[in-house]
Formats: C-alpha cells, sequence, structure tokens
C-alpha cells in the first residue's frame, strides 16, 4: 500500500467510526460498464437522502487495498454502513427500488439505536 492510499484508507475509517449518518462506499473503476449505468440511479439516491446518507466514491484503481479489506469481488460495489459497522452490501448494476429498500433498512437500524 502506498501512502496516498493508505492515508486514504485511513480517512475512510476515521469517517466510518465517527459519523452521524449511516454511510454508502460505492467501489467503482472508470472502464466499468456496470459502474457508468449506475451513475445516474446513484446520483439520484444522493439528492434524494442527501441530508441522511453520505456517499462516498472509491476508485478501486486507487484504493485497491480498501477494496480487499472490504472483501469487495464484483463492481460496482455499495457497502452500507452505521456507526462503523457494515449492515449490508449489494454487488453489480441493480435497480433503484433495491437500493431504497436497502437505505430504508439502514435508516430503520440508525432510528433504533437513536431512541
Amino acid at each position: 500500500m502506498n501512502k496516498k492510499e493508505m492515508d486514504e484508507t485511513q480517512n475512510i475509517n476515521n469517517k466510518l467510526r465517527i459519523a452521524k449518518n449511516p454511510i454508502v462506499l460505492e467501489f467503482w473503476r472508470t472502464d466499468c460498464s456496470f459502474c457508468k449505468a449506475m451513475s445516474p440511479i446513484i446520483n439520484n439516491l444522493i439528492q434524494k437522502h442527501k441530508d441522511q446518507i453520505e456517499f462516498i466514491k472509491i476508485n478501486v484503481d486507487e484504493n485497491t487495498d480498501l477494496a480487499v479489506s472490504c472483501s469487495v469481488s464484483y463492481l460496482p460495489a455499495f457497502i452500507f454502513f452505521n456507526h462503523g459497522r457494515q449492515i449490508t452490501s449489494v454487488e453489480g448494476a441493480r435497480t433503484e427500488k433495491v437500493f431504497d429498500d436497502k437505505i430504508k433498512e439502514m435508516l430503520s437500524i440508525k432510528e433504533k439505536e437513536t431512541t
């Protein structure tokens, strides 16, 4: 792991640990056609949930070790975290409804933890 990659991994791990809102890590690469196809869906989700969830894009070519440590085996990959804990994940191109369901699940966990 080079210094830049190590710093990026550390920054993301810190964010996951201290974040007040859930986080979705999106693993992608520039030559991935499924990643490109998912872009409008993810952008819509970002707008719809901007006050509730943080989305972080991670280029696997620039951050291979983080992808390996998160057991990413297929792109695009989306890993949902709440309070530093992985809640669920989605790999591959999926419909917006699949993501809405995962987000509802994650937000219900957050709600239970704050009550």
